[in-house]
């Protein structure tokens, strides 16, 4: 499996070295809980001039992900996350706020919850 993500390049620590993304990170052990074998690091892409050749719009505010997996055979899969501008940050903070508050209301202490925790409640059951 190999990984790569690009964000804008302002996603780096004081020394300029690429921060990686908590989805990459989060995308990589759920493979790996899945059988799925890391080779290599995350490649963690900043380089305009590389998000140019990628095909990706917005440098200033994205967030792109692919995963590559290779079966023994030879068979390949790629999944990929594009998310273009900061809106759909925000329209999940704004969606965050009821989650939270009924959490509350039920009584939660103490709770850690993530975006995905936000998306499944709102997701009606397949039937």
């Amino acid at each position: 499996m190999t990984i790569r993500e690009s964000h804008q390049d302002s996603k780096v620590d004081v020394d300029g070295n690429p921060i990686v993304s908590g989805t990459a990170i989060a995308l990589r052990e759920t493979f790996k809980r899945l059988g799925a074998v890391m080779d290599g690091e995350i490649d963690s892409v900043r380089n305009r001039g590389m998000q140019r050749q990628l095909g990706i719009q917005n440098l200033d505010a994205h967030g792109y992900h692919w995963v590559n997996l290779t079966s023994p055979n030879g068979e390949k899969r790629e999944f990929t996350t594009q998310i273009e501008g900061r809106e759909p940050y925000v329209d999940l903070t704004l969606e965050s706020i009821p989650f939270l508050a009924r959490k509350i209301k039920e009584g939660t202490r103490g709770e850690i919850y993530t975006p995905v925790d936000v998306i499944k409640e709102r997701m009606e059951p397949i039937a």
